[in-house]
């Protein structure tokens, strides 16, 4: 294995940890995770925060997974900026802010990296 697919493979795994994480603990413990929703989000949510936490903790566990298997990892690792972003944006600047933009910094590197390379279905450290 060359060193750049090393590199990305380690990249890959800090970030699929990071989401898995955070999926598992938004399924099991939704309660702690709605005080991190915004107010006027969950307002204009069309269903309970509940049910918003739920399906967002199962996106989470899909794109880890996605980073551990290389299975459709463009579209999870857009999917997972386009997250982040959307994190950003709706919580503004506070105190955790610098790990979302460090996260972004990673997705946006896988990205940039496997965008450039012929498309296929899986893509494995093969750099």
């Amino acid at each position: 294995m060359q060193r750049t697919s090393q590199t990305l493979w380690f990249l890959r795994l800090g970030l699929a940890a990071t989401f898995l994480w955070s999926g598992v603990d938004m399924i099991r413990h939704p309660e702690i995770w709605q005080g991190f929703l915004p107010e006027f989000f969950a307002q204009i949510l069309p269903f309970s925060v509940s049910h918003y936490l739920l399906s967002q903790g199962i996106a989470e566990v899909a794109i880890g997974l996605s980073f551990l298997s290389g299975i459709l990892l463009r579209w999870f690792s857009l999917f997972a900026a386009l997250e982040l972003l959307g994190i950003v944006a709706l919580v503004g600047v506070d105190a955790v802010t610098f790990r979302d933009l460090g996260l972004l910094g990673g997705v946006l590197a896988i990205i940039w990296t496997y965008w450039a390379q012929p498309h296929s279905f899986i893509k494995l450290s093969k750099h």
